[in-house]
Formats: structure tokens, C-alpha cells, sequence
């Protein structure tokens, strides 16, 4: 359930930051992708410590 759940995000991300990229926004892109980036890393570590 959890696995699902976070390729249909990643799915939707990266949808979002193609239409970022599309506009020309290329910081706001990146930095977007960065923060849910690092936040997913952070989730998916405290899973695998419980």
C-alpha cells in the first residue's frame, strides 16, 4: 500500500515539475523537486529504523 502510494506521488511530481520545466520555471522546479525529494528520504528512513 505504501509502495503504491508513493510511486503515484512520485508519478504526480514529476508531472509537476515537467509542467514547471514546460513554463521555463527552472529554479522553482528544481527546488520543489528538491525539498519533496529530501522529505520522502527523511519518511523512508524513519520506516526502516522502526
Amino acid at each position: 500500500m505504501i509502495s503504491s502510494y508513493f510511486i503515484e506521488s512520485s508519478l504526480k511530481i514529476v508531472a509537476e515539475v515537467q509542467g514547471t520545466f514546460n513554463q521555463g520555471n527552472y529554479n522553482a522546479a528544481l527546488g520543489l523537486f528538491a525539498i519533496i525529494y529530501t522529505l520522502a528520504i527523511g519518511i523512508v528512513i524513519k520506516r526502516s529504523k522502526v
